[in-house]
């Protein structure tokens, strides 16, 4: 009885310092992304680690490519995704394209320009996670 109340100690003893883990911002993907867009905090949180990320070397020869990294998380320059202020002041429109895999992709395009950024999110368990970003821009 002794021991098995030690081991019932120790065990609520370390729950209590384990950090508690978050819960999801939203109960759906568009109240979701509008959370993850607002916060950075959430988008260092809800993004893969490492990142998979797209970007275009315009340098490249013969003509421009498309390198792909793996980041960590602590790696990548947040915020990652720009809140809804920033994406009107600068004109970028938003569209969302579930995919049949069941991930989401999100672009952020400005007319008339060649910037384009792209996001795959995927269901990590109860939550959406950021698992890629592409940048087309040239």
């Amino acid at each position: 009885m002794k021991r098995t109340m030690s081991a019932l100690i120790a065990a609520t003893s370390l729950s209590a310092a384990a950090p508690a883990l978050a819960a999801c911002p939203a109960t759906t993907f568009g109240g979701f992304l509008a959370a993850f867009s607002e916060n950075t905090a959430l988008q260092r949180q809800y993004t893969a680690n490492p990142l998979t990320t797209h970007t275009i070397d315009p340098a490249a020869e013969p003509e421009p490519r498309m390198l792909t990294n793996r980041l960590p998380v602590n790696a990548v320059r947040m915020p990652i995704m720009p809140g809804k202020a920033e994406r009107k002041r600068d004109g970028l429109l938003v569209t969302t394209a579930p995919q049949a895999d069941g991930t989401v992709d999100v672009k952020l395009a400005k007319a008339d320009t060649g910037y384009q950024l792209l996001y795959r999110f995927r269901k990590d368990g109860t939550c959406w996670q950021l698992a890629e970003y592409t940048d087309e821009s040239l």
